[in-house]
């Protein structure tokens, strides 16, 4: 991808983390979700892909950052996010899963407007999207269940 393309791929995952930092400030007081065990269980493996994929972005980064700034920016800004994300959504995972699946989707709408018309899409769909739309599925997942579960008590 050209520097310009990498500089324009950063602007979605900044976006989501942001977002997902306001909600927290917005209800860190509210009542936490009362999960069950199936959907704890959902909730850790939404966040394990999670932080997968911010560990991925930060080895990328920290040795691309030795050769050159914007080169690891571009990989450190992606971890940084999803490290932020990532902690807010311990707290709110309904919020968290909403926020990643529209990142997943749109980093998936970005990615195949970006890609060249004669290059297979489908591995770069897979890397950029993937990890954020499947952590937002499973923590949706995850929530789903307690407010089921909540609703039948």
């Amino acid at each position: 991808m050209p520097y310009n393309e990498c500089m324009e791929y950063l602007i979605v995952p900044i976006l989501a983390a942001g977002v997902m930092v306001g909600l927290y400030l917005r209800k860190k007081n509210q009542p936490k979700m009362k999960l069950t065990p199936l959907a704890r269980g959902l909730l850790w493996a939404g966040l394990i892909l999670q932080g997968l994929y911010a560990a991925f972005w930060l080895m990328f980064g920290l040795e691309e950052i030795t050769s050159s700034i914007a080169g690891g920016v571009v990989h450190l800004v992606p971890a940084l996010s999803a490290i932020l994300i990532l902690w807010f959504a311990r707290s709110l995972p309904l919020e968290g899963g909403l926020v990643l699946s529209v990142e997943g989707l749109l980093l998936g709408l970005y990615t195949t407007l970006v890609i060249d018309p004669g290059a297979n899409r489908l591995p770069a769909i897979l890397f950029a999207a993937a990890p954020a739309l499947l952590s937002g599925l499973l923590l949706l997942w995850a929530s789903a269940l307690a407010l089921q579960s909540a609703s039948q008590k």
